[in-house]
């Protein structure tokens, strides 16, 4: 048999470089191998870890932010912040902190919200109901490379308490100053509504009433709500007649006691007695006593001289009477039986006539026709002397008015060719005195003036039988409104009721001699009606019932219109009457308010248990700004 052996070759040097070459690059393969896959291992496990950290992060502040919004809403836009945990409750610090082999910080952001009210990163507008969380973790793996995780959340105040002004009810309680709630669109609170008078458009405001009988209503005096009303030039009608008028819209004319007897030029109407001048030669003065039942006559004077009287004026105890060219000073220390003259001095020439007069405590200041001096002022006490004249032009001045301060006298005159309106300074009242200005009114013959508001009301006959002159450039008054009467107007008269001034003039309107006018500085609308020019409102005080609550967001809504403000403000305090308590706004103190709609964090420093907001508005008499909700959000 054969036999056969097998041949072994042996390994050459280089084969076996070659092969420990090869073994080596596996066996380092599978060390990296085995490297890649722990660190990997570990990487997923530090991110799962990291994970579950944030979502503790996002728990804690949830925690927070249910036990006081403010707690989280107060740290937004400050910077890195970590937190910390002792006696079982989480709390905000400054700057980055450790977990673990964490490092991790996080911050807080406005939230916004598009015109849909989704939210988004940037363009939006800030909801402060909401806070955008940035959260940053970092760690290092084992071979000392950085990894971080960089999420963001959102967190809300959807636990808060919320407190709601909106309806009509809801700003119905509290205390209101010219501001007035309303239910147009669910509940509001504006300006009171208001009518303007203005004494340059009498359209706005005319009444009319009838007297009795059918005399013609010549001369009028009035003392608070009442009104005396004087008829002359035929015996148709009462001497006297006593008038109340109210604040009514119209006013209410009641026509009271009556008087017979006489033909009355002028009348005086005082407290509880009138004053009238008559062309009874032996009784120029007649004195009514207003108390008695019917009115009776308990006194007279008779001036010296055949001359009717034309104008009178009572001040204190002296009655002055002009008649003629004469002035007369009586005594009314007693009303009763025949007054005594004191004394009587002639003004002017003889043919003279003093039209009308005025008094104060030391001077008298008298208008005249057919005189040298149109216009005078007599010191009267102890003597009386002339001290002041004006020469007016070939003019009969007809009527008078003092200002309250008798810095200026107004003058009227009957229908010349040349000016009819005079203004003149009073307040040196001596020698000539400087005419301020005068002014032609075309066809109208004036018989009454009055002064009011930088406005003077002319009535007469003839033109625009009642017409209104600007007068707040005293050197060059305009007319600015009238009314035609065409019946004439006899006299004029002012009063106040309220707050409401009334021009009362008299008319030759045998069925409507009695008319009002009610007016003012104007304002509102075309047509007079508007709002007050300014109100507030303050609420009543909110018992949050707790010491240490936290008023922290403002949503606010209102109409403000152009030219008009609306300005509010807060306060918060644990003494339920508030006292010394300052109203603050978006700085925490009372120099600022809140001007706009919109949605606004509180001040800080607005806590305790009451709580209280009061809304300023102002106007352009014209439109209101309107409140239309408020709504606080709080913590207890």
């Amino acid at each position: 048999m054969k036999i056969y052996r097998k041949k072994l070759k042996g390994f050459s040097l280089a084969e076996l470089v070659l092969a420990v070459g090869i073994f080596s690059m596996i066996a380092s393969s599978l060390t990296i191998l085995v490297i890649d896959s722990t660190r990997s291992l570990q990487n997923s496990r530090s991110r799962a870890e990291a994970s579950y950290f944030i979502q503790e992060v996002r728990n804690a502040l949830v925690s927070i932010k249910s036990d006081s919004w403010y707690n989280l809403a107060q740290y937004t836009g400050t910077g890195p912040k970590h937190l910390t945990f002792e006696n079982y409750k989480y709390s905000i610090v400054e700057g980055s902190g450790e977990y673990n082999n964490f490092t991790y910080e996080f911050s807080v952001h406005d939230a916004l919200r598009d015109l849909n009210h989704d939210l988004v990163f940037s363009g939006g507008i800030i909801d402060p109901h909401s806070r955008l969380i940035r959260i940053s973790i970092t760690w290092e793996d084992t071979l000392g490379k950085s990894h971080t995780l960089n999420p963001e959340i959102y967190i809300n105040d959807w636990s808060t308490n919320s407190l709601v002004y909106t309806t009509e009810s809801d700003f119905t309680p509290g205390d209101h100053s010219g501001t007035v709630t309303a239910n147009v669109e669910g509940g509001e609170l504006h300006l009171e509504e208001l009518f303007y008078p203005d004494w340059c458009n009498p359209e706005l405001s005319f009444a009319s009433y009838d007297l009795p009988q059918q005399g013609v209503a010549k001369s009028i005096s009035n003392y608070g709500d009442i009104v005396y009303i004087g008829t002359g030039e035929n015996a148709s009608g009462l001497s006297f007649i006593e008038v109340t008028v109210d604040d009514s819209n119209p006013p209410i004319v009641t026509v009271g006691d009556t008087f017979d007897g006489y033909k009355v030029n002028d009348i005086f109407g005082i407290e509880n007695h009138a004053y009238l001048a008559t062309d009874t030669n032996a009784k120029e003065v007649v004195i009514l006593d207003l108390d008695n039942t019917p009115i009776s006559e308990i006194g007279y004077f008779d001036s010296a001289g055949p001359e009717n009287a034309n104008t009178i004026f009572v001040y204190e105890n002296k009655g002055f009477v002009g008649h003629g060219n004469t002035l007369s000073i009586f005594d009314l220390t007693s009303k009763t039986g025949s007054r005594n003259l004191l004394t009587s001095v002639e003004i002017g020439v003889s043919t003279a006539i003093i039209t009308d007069l005025f008094v104060d405590e030391q001077y008298i200041y008298m208008t005249l026709s057919g005189a040298d001096h149109e216009f005078v002022i007599y010191e009267y006490d102890p003597d009386v002397i002339k001290v002041a004249f004006s020469d007016l032009g070939p003019i009969n001045s007809t009527s008078l008015f003092i200002s309250e301060d008798t810095q200026r006298a107004y003058i009227a005159a009957s229908q010349s060719v040349h000016d009819e309106f005079f203004i003149i300074n009073t307040s040196i009242k001596s020698g000539s005195l400087p005419m301020v200005s005068s002014t032609n009114i075309d066809n109208l013959s004036i018989k009454g003036l009055a002064n009011i508001d930088e406005r003077t009301i002319l009535v007469g006959s003839g033109g625009q039988e009642y017409l209104v002159l600007d007068t707040s450039d005293e050197t060059s008054p305009v007319i600015c409104g009238g009314k035609d009467v065409n019946t004439g107007i006899n006299a004029i008269a002012l009063s106040k009721q309220g707050y409401k001034f009334y021009s009362y003039i008299l008319t030759g309107d045998a069925n409507d001699e009695f008319k009002i006018i009610e007016g003012g500085s104007g304002g509102g609308g075309d047509n007079g009606y508007g709002y007050v020019s300014s109100g507030t409102y303050t609420s009543e005080i909110f018992n949050s019932t707790n010491l240490s609550s936290q008023y922290y967001v403002l949503d606010l809504k209102a109409d403000i219109p152009l030219d008009t403000s609306l300005n509010i403000t807060f306060r918060a305090s644990n003494d339920p009457s508030m006292t010394g308590i300052s109203w603050i706004g978006p700085d925490g103190t009372s120099d600022t308010s809140y001007i706009v709609s919109g949605i606004y964090d509180l001040p800080d420093n607005l806590m305790g248990q009451y709580f209280q907001y009061r809304a300023i508005f102002e106007s352009n008499t014209i439109v209101t700004p309107i409140l239309k909700e408020i709504v606080i959000n709080y913590e207890k």
